[in-house]
């Protein structure tokens, strides 16, 4: 399921770029980024934690501004229900 939410968001944004990487500790990374969504200026941060075994337990997106974050979700929203069909969870 996480790796076709990911595989969504990549064919939902256009022009995907991190501008900067932000390291707090030896497993915690937070990566900005812009983007474009429906026309739209997309500003985002990744926030990825990664377990001991180096494997990611936590991976947040935050999007701004608000104009594009509801442009993202009217474009996932049914690109995540057909997700859950698929797997039979609806």
């Amino acid at each position: 399921m996480v790796g076709g939410i990911l595989h969504a968001v990549s064919t939902t944004l256009t022009d995907f770029e991190y501008q900067h990487e932000y390291v707090d500790d030896a497993n915690g990374h937070a990566l900005i980024f812009t983007a474009m969504v429906d026309g739209l200026q997309v500003h985002g941060c990744d926030f990825i934690h990664l377990n001991d075994d180096g494997l990611i337990d936590q991976f947040t997106i935050m999007l701004r501004p608000l104009s594009a974050s509801k442009a993202m979700a009217a474009q996932m929203a049914p690109k995540y229900a057909e997700m859950v069909k698929a797997l039979g969870q609806a």
